[in-house]
């Protein structure tokens, strides 16, 4: 057995956290660079809520922990709930190259931004473009109704 010091042993105990804290840092670069290649991303910034989603008629708004419309639509606080879910869930596709002719214009307002962000999305087919600050995503497996009430389209 290694016979050592207190004053060793804590020199010791030292070199071994700093050799795990390097071990953790640099496996985390690695982690991130594998995901930062991954082919697809959230379509909103990571842990942002969402205060109210503007329609240019239609405005949905967060009141306290639920939801309401502006004006009335016929909809539940659970359904705009759902639409809420929706946008904050999103995962779109890498950036692509492009601009929509006729898109429906959506303005997010999120928590601690003093601008609204606007989203432009037209269904393709089973899939929906999705254009904001002029990249264009493709979002699939979602219909328009997950972020557009029916009664405004």
């Amino acid at each position: 057995m290694i016979r050592l010091s207190r004053r060793g042993w804590n020199n010791v105990l030292i070199f071994a956290c700093l050799f795990m804290i390097l071990l953790f840092s640099t496996s985390n670069r690695i982690l991130l660079q594998n995901e930062e290649q991954s082919q697809s991303q959230l379509l909103l910034p990571e842990s942002s809520e969402i205060m109210a989603i503007d329609y240019g008629t239609h405005k949905i708004e967060r009141i306290g922990r639920g939801w309401r419309s502006v004006p009335v639509l016929d909809m539940d606080e659970s359904q705009l709930n759902d639409i809420a879910s929706h946008w904050q869930q999103a995962i779109v596709a890498k950036p692509m190259s492009g601009q929509l002719a006729q898109p429906y214009i959506v303005t997010l307002w999120l928590a601690g931004q003093e601008q609204g962000s606007v989203y432009k999305l037209l269904p393709q087919g089973n899939d929906i473009l999705v254009q904001h600050q002029q990249q264009l995503y493709l979002l699939t497996q979602h219909s328009l109704s997950d972020f557009i009430p029916e009664e405004i389209q």
